[in-house]
């Protein structure tokens, strides 16, 4: 098992209602399929140690902001960490046991006048 909670990924028929009456810089990134994220600057790949994804966080807080670090307080070896970057619609899985990155999800909004929003 994966030990990703059970309200992620959304279920068929989920709604979801997103507030687009602000505007949000999100991250301008290079999806890499099946190997990383990243830019110019910063990468995160598949394998990576929690620590180096934590320290790219830091460094690069002005442009990466509102990350949620999620694990289990009580048993941290049974289910995954996981970094939200929420903002950007990001979501980093690490193995509890070895602390490496093994999923990269992408869910955004995109946007064009001719089309409606969709995820």
């Amino acid at each position: 098992s994966s030990g990703i909670n059970a309200e992620w990924p959304l279920r068929p028929g989920t709604v979801i209602i997103k507030d687009f009456s602000k505007v949000i810089k999100m991250l301008d990134l290079e999806v890499v399929p099946e190997r990383s994220l990243g830019n110019e600057q910063w990468e995160f790949c598949l394998g990576m140690p929690i620590s180096q994804a934590i320290s790219i966080v830091r460094r690069h807080c002005r442009a990466i902001r509102n990350i949620h670090l999620c694990y289990c307080d009580y048993d941290p070896l049974a289910l995954d960490i996981i970094m939200n970057l929420t903002d950007d619609g990001i979501r980093l899985v690490f193995d509890p046991q070895t602390q490496r990155l093994k999923i990269i999800e992408v869910s955004i909004c995109f946007y064009n006048e001719n089309m409606f929003p969709c995820l």
